[in-house]
This record gives structure tokens, C-alpha cells and sequence, in this order.
């Protein structure tokens, strides 16, 4: 594909079969949409069947989706398209024994008044190349990534690791999907370039091969044609694909970002806990929106006569109360016992509740939250808190035994 001139970047999109494989299970795009400039690259996932139905479903999925209403916030345009996506591709696929299984990985670009705002699942990646350094922007959804983070194995270990192709978060895999969107926008600035690539790039070429590329004197179209180039000399082993971004008459001081970022109500409380007076504004209104909460709870058992146990006795004063999303076909006997409470508990936490809706929140009583640190595994944190390792994946919908640092866990309540 030729070079492409628009009025503040260029870009070129390049895709290749490689040397090994027989079908090319890459696709990717570039939409001109109502919400801005859209590059999406997808990586049909191998051992999966029909892996380049996925990937070109989910590209065309995101297009339709910018384009059919605009978001005056670009993060929830971004985080919109990938949840679309991935009802997409999994609704495809259930009942067809073909199709059954099949995904795709996803990293996608929205350009708005000269700001970027990416989302991504999966190992395909964005690297930002800028004053000769080339820096990855997002973090892979990986097996691999995980000993990486948890300091079990080197760079250099999980470049040669035989699981280094196992995804832990992809399009269409599952029915339940939690995209990764940006926590806040990249400001480019003039001259410097974003590169959106499979893994068929990053596992032929290291950092300073393409860094080579990106700094020398040829245009975008020669830059990903030389990139596909080079990695099908150094084997080839995976479909190739690329698009090359660069960036020119951008103002010296652009506006500053009005958009919350795709979860607004945490991020606007982590900006507010940070300012003391604030914070003590907060946990005042907090405890006395409690003290209401539990008055009115139990002068409705008056008023309906009702001979039942004392809320404060079915909930324990050292238990956490949180904000559960509802999730599509979940139920309240279902959440109850997810999280070893009970249905009344349930009832009596949310006194307005009428019917599940998985736009809205619920209160949900759990034991405690914890951040997941280097040293620990999963039988260490169920010893910790003396709740089941059953109980803890159950809770946090958890398919293993690893863990991410610095994921939060739900600590549900010991089961009875």
C-alpha cells in the first residue's frame, strides 16, 4: 500500500504471509470515522480454528462502530468498539464446530485533534518511536508476560520460552471480555512515529533492528516494506503485519485532555483522594450516607413488621461493601453464591433494586481487597485470609493458579 498524506500524520499499512504459514490469519485497517482516525491491526490467534474469520470480523466490527454514532469521549469509543468486537467474533462462532474457539488479538488507534488513544488484548503491539528510541507502549496479555513481571525468567529467557505464544486475554475467546484502554491520551509530537505489529514483527526483529528502519531516510511505504523484509529473512515463522504513523504540523502546545478516561468515576476518585481536604469531604459524606443507609433499613423491618435477623448481624461491621458491575445472564442467586453471602444480604444491601441489568451496579459484601504482590501465589493469600483457594477464584473468575502483579482480588467471604 502506497504511502497515505493527511493533514497532520502519514501512514503506511503493510500485511504478509510470511514464510511458514499458508494463509495469511492478519487483518487490519484504517477508517475514517465520526470519531476520528481509526488503525486497528488483528492477529487471528494460531491453533485456533479460522483465525482470519475472527481477525476480519473484528476490524470490520470496529469500523462499524465508530461510524455509527459519535462518543464525545474517545476512551469509551475505544473501549465500545473492542466490546462489540468481541460479542462479534464469540457469537459467531458459538454453534458452528467450524468456527468454534476462534479469536484474535487486537491493538487499536484513535487519532482526535491531534491526541492518541489506543486500546488492546492480546500480544500484538504499539511502540512509540521518538528521538531515536524506540518504547512499547502496550503490555503483552501473556503467559510469558506474567513470569516477566513477576521476575521469574529474563527478557532474554522470555524471547526463547515455548509458551511465549500463549494469550491470556484476546477478542472472541469468552463471552465475558475486559479490554485494556488507555489510561490517559499520548500527546504526539512532530516527526514522531507510532507502529502498530503483530507478533510475526516482534518475534523476528528485536527493538534496535527496528529502530534501524524507523530512523532511516525512506518513506513509511519503503520503512514496512524493509520491516516485513527483514523479519522474513531472519525466518518468516508467523504472518507479518504493520502500520507506520508519523506525525507533522502538530502545534507546539496542544489543548490539555478533557476526557475522563474509560473508567471516569475511579479515575476521578483517585485525582479527588489525592487532595487532602477532599479526601476527609469524601469519607465524611461516606460515613454519614452509611449511618442514613442502615436508619433506613431498619425502620423499613419496622414498618413492614418484619421478624427477621438484624442487618448488622448478617453483615459483618469489618466487611467490605463493593460496586459489582452486573454482568450479562448474572443472577442474584448466582452472585450469591459467588461470593458466599446471601440473596437476602443481597436484597437488603440494595433496598431499590428491581431487576438485573448489566448497565447497572450492586452492592456486594466481601472480606476484604488485595493487591497482588512479587512474592505471592495463591495458597499464600487463602492462608492469609482464611478463605478457600476455591473461594478466591470464584470470586475473581479465575481460570489458574498464576497471578498478575498488581491485580486487585476480590477476598470473598468464608464460605459457611
Amino acid at each position: 500500500m502506497r504511502t497515505v498524506r493527511l493533514k497532520n500524520f502519514d501512514f503506511a499499512s503493510h500485511t504478509d504471509i510470511g514464510r511458514i504459514r499458508e494463509r495469511n490469519e492478519d487483518f487490519l485497517a484504517y477508517f475514517d470515522t465520526l470519531n476520528g482516525h481509526v488503525f486497528v491491526i488483528c492477529d487471528g490467534m494460531g491453533g485456533h480454528n479460522a483465525g482470519d474469520v475472527a481477525s476480519e470480523l473484528a476490524v470490520e466490527s470496529v469500523g462499524k462502530v465508530c461510524n455509527q454514532k459519535y462518543y464525545p469521549n474517545p476512551f469509551e469509543a475505544l473501549e465500545e468498539a473492542m466490546i462489540i468486537s468481541n460479542e462479534t467474533v464469540y457469537n459467531y462462532s458459538v454453534g458452528n464446530d467450524y468456527l468454534f474457539g476462534m479469536g484474535t488479538t487486537m491493538v487499536l488507534l484513535l487519532i482526535r485533534d491531534d491526541k492518541v488513544y489506543y486500546g488492546h488484548a492480546g500480544d500484538s503491539r504499539l511502540y512509540l518511536y521518538k528521538n531515536h528510541i524506540l518504547d512499547q507502549i502496550t503490555t503483552d496479555h501473556s503467559y510469558v508476560q506474567q513470569l516477566l513481571q513477576k521476575g521469574l525468567i529474563t527478557r532474554k529467557e522470555a524471547e526463547e520460552h515455548p509458551r511465549r505464544n500463549e494469550i491470556t486475554n484476546g477478542i472472541g475467546l469468552s463471552k465475558k471480555f475486559d479490554p485494556e484502554i488507555s489510561p490517559k491520551a499520548l500527546i504526539p509530537q512532530n516527526d514522531d512515529y507510532l507502529l502498530l505489529c503483530t507478533d510475526g514483527l516482534t518475534n523476528m526483529l528485536s527493538s534496535e533492528e527496528i529502530s534501524k528502519v524507523l530512523d532511516g531516510a525512506q518513506n513509511l511505504n519503503e520503512k514496512a516494506s524493509k520491516l516485513i523484509g527483514k523479519a522474513n529473512r531472519n525466518g518468516g515463522l508467523d504472518n507479518i503485519s504493520v502500520q507506520i504513523i508519523r506525525f507533522h504540523n502538530l502545534d507546539d502546545d496542544p489543548e490539555p485532555d478533557d476526557y475522563p478516561a474509560s473508567r471516569p468515576l475511579m479515575e476521578l476518585v483517585r485525582k479527588t483522594m489525592k487532595k487532602k481536604k477532599f479526601a476527609i469531604l469524601l469519607i465524611f459524606f461516606f460515613m454519614f450516607g452509611t449511618w442514613l443507609f442502615f436508619i433506613s433499613v431498619e425502620n423499613t423491618d419496622l414498618k413492614n413488621n418484619q421478624k427477621s435477623v438484624s442487618f448488622k448481624t448478617v453483615v459483618n461491621d469489618k466487611d467490605l461493601i463493593i460496586a459489582y458491575h452486573i454482568k450479562p445472564n448474572e443472577t442474584l442467586d448466582y452472585l450469591a453464591e459467588r461470593f458466599n453471602t446471601e440473596k437476602d444480604v443481597l436484597l437488603r444491601l440494595n433496598p431499590n433494586f428491581e431487576k438485573m441489568d448489566n448497565n447497572k451496579h450492586i452492592k456486594i459484601p466481601i472480606k476484604d481487597l488485595y493487591i497482588v504482590q512479587k512474592v505471592d501465589e495463591l495458597p499464600l493469600i487463602s492462608a492469609r485470609f482464611d478463605v478457600s483457594i476455591i473461594d478466591i477464584m470464584k470470586a475473581n473468575d479465575l481460570g489458574s493458579l498464576e497471578l498478575l502483579v498488581g491485580t486487585e482480588l476480590i477476598i470473598p467471604l468464608k464460605s459457611k
